[in-house]
C-alpha cells in the first residue's frame, strides 16, 4: 500500500529509511521537464511568430498540456500493485509522450541552428527550419511505425550445433541471442539501396 502523500513530505527528508533512489529519478526527470517546457515554449513562439497563427499555437500548447498530464498520470499510477495490463498502460502512456516529445527535441535542435544566423543581424535559415520540421515528422512515424507494425516483424532462426563435447546437462538446451543492431543495420542498408535505385 502506498504512504499518504503528506507522509512521504514530511518523512523524505527525516528518515533515513526512506530510499529516495527506488522512488522515481527526480533528477532526470527534473531535468527532462525542463527541456520540455522549453521545447514548448519555443515551439509555442515559433508558431505564433512565424506563421502568425494563433489557433496552431494554442493547439500545440493544449496538445502539450495533455501530454504532461498524460505523464503525470503514467507516473503516478501504481505499478507493483496489479497485473501486467497497468504496467502495460503506463509503458503505452509513457511511449506516446518520449514519441512526441523526441520529436520536438529534434526539431528544436536543429531549428535553433537555423537561427544562428539571426545573431548576426542575419535572417533565419528556412530551408534548415523546413528540414527539422521534416526530420521531427518522420523521427514520429518511424517510432510509431516500429511499435505498432514492426514490433511483429520478428525472425527466429533455430540452428542445431551438434558438439560431443558439451556435458549430458546441456542436452536441448536452448541459447537466445537477441541482434537487433545488426537488423537495424541490415534495414537501413535495403532503405538505402531503395533510395539509390530511385
Amino acid at each position: 500500500m502506498l504512504p499518504d502523500i503528506a507522509d512521504v513530505f514530511i518523512t523524505l527528508p527525516y528518515s533515513p529509511s526512506f530510499d529516495f533512489t527506488m522512488r522515481i529519478p527526480w533528477i532526470p526527470l527534473l531535468f527532462f521537464l525542463v527541456i520540455s517546457v522549453f521545447s514548448d515554449v519555443y515551439i509555442y513562439r515559433s508558431l505564433c511568430q512565424r506563421l502568425r497563427n494563433r489557433l496552431l499555437g494554442s493547439v500545440q500548447l493544449w496538445s502539450s498540456v495533455f501530454f504532461y498530464i498524460l505523464l503525470i498520470s503514467a507516473v503516478s499510477l501504481p505499478r507493483r500493485e496489479g497485473d501486467n495490463s497497468m504496467l502495460l498502460s503506463v509503458m503505452w502512456m509513457m511511449y506516446a509522450f518520449l514519441s512526441v516529445y523526441f520529436a520536438k527535441y529534434i526539431f528544436v535542435a536543429i531549428d535553433l541552428l537555423a537561427n544562428i544566423p539571426r545573431l548576426f543581424k542575419k535572417k533565419r535559415i528556412r530551408l534548415v527550419s523546413m528540414l527539422a520540421t521534416l526530420l521531427a515528422v518522420v523521427a514520429f512515424v518511424a517510432m510509431w511505425w516500429g511499435a505498432l507494425i514492426n514490433r511483429f516483424n520478428i525472425d527466429v532462426k533455430e540452428v542445431d550445433i551438434p558438439t560431443s563435447d558439451l556435458p549430458k546437462g546441456f542436452d536441448g538446451y536452448r541459447i537466445v541471442q537477441i541482434s537487433f543492431i545488426q537488423e537495424l543495420m541490415a534495414m537501413i542498408r535495403h532503405l538505402w539501396q531503395r533510395l539509390l535505385i530511385l
